[in-house]
């Protein structure tokens, strides 16, 4: 994180007129909207990153091209980092204007590495599984790494359980070195 404090005080402030507006969930879904857009194009990004263009050149990009795409609020707040020189921070502060509403939410999210694509069924059994252990709402990511070659590893919060086939080798490989 760049400046963890800086980017906290911005995500409390744009969650905190978010919810005076009642539109947490879909500022978020315009702040990553904004985030993905700039991250996918590299033109764009670096013309929003360069240093020789004015905060209002730049300010007048992001108008062009989110206004019709995001609410007020988060094009706002995307334009004030714009003008404050703070757009590099827009990445953490989404982070942690996730958490909060997250942990405000009762819901916690899970990435699931596997090593081939698993069924939706099994999917949906591990969703009511971690519900039950945790007692909260679930947002599980699944990922595909063949190289973990079977098994799977899960990461929630600050736990991490790697029950991988790649890692028990490894794990095998140490025992009898």
């Amino acid at each position: 994180m760049l400046n963890e404090a800086l980017s906290r005080r911005y995500a409390a402030a744009v969650y905190e007129m978010a919810a005076e507006q009642h539109t947490v969930p879909e500022i978020l879904e315009d702040l990553r909207l904004i985030h993905a857009t700039i991250a996918e194009n590299a033109e764009l990004k670096s013309a929003l990153f360069s240093p020789t263009l004015g905060a209002d050149v730049k300010q007048n990009i992001a108008q062009q091209l989110f206004s019709k795409h995001v609410r007020a609020l988060a094009l706002h707040f995307y334009m004030l980092l714009l003008k404050k020189d703070r757009e590099a921070y827009l990445g953490d502060i989404i982070a942690l204007y996730s958490d909060q509403y997250n942990k405000d939410n009762g819901i916690l999210e899970v990435k699931l590495e596997v090593a081939a694509e698993i069924d939706p069924q099994l999917e949906a059994l591990v969703v009511t599984n971690l519900t039950k252990m945790t007692g909260k709402r679930i947002d599980l990511n699944v990922e595909v790494h063949p190289e973990l070659v079977g098994g799977a590893v899960v990461s929630a919060g600050e736990h991490y359980y790697d029950g991988s086939l790649k890692n028990q080798l490894a794990e095998l490989y140490k025992q009898l070195k």
